[in-house]
């Protein structure tokens, strides 16, 4: 499952194929090839950790999810 990670407000976006390439976006464009880069699939990963448990304490509530990530955001 190709997984996406969508930074700034939409500005950047990491995606990682399913053959495990990955690669990142600058407003929607191309913009690096992160192939071997282990610190971004790493952040990666975290990032998919962490909103699990937020969703898992909202109870699955997208929209609850969604506002307790954003009130975290500086």
């Amino acid at each position: 499952m190709t997984q996406r990670v969508e930074l700034d407000g939409g500005k950047y976006t990491v995606i990682r194929e399913n053959d495990g390439r990955m690669h990142a976006l600058r407003y929607g464009e191309p913009w690096r090839d992160l192939v071997g880069d282990n610190l971004i699939y790493w952040l990666m990963v975290e990032i998919a950790v962490l909103n699990d448990a937020v969703m898992k304490a909202c109870g699955d509530d997208v929209e609850a999810a969604k506002a307790t990530i954003e009130s975290q955001r500086g």
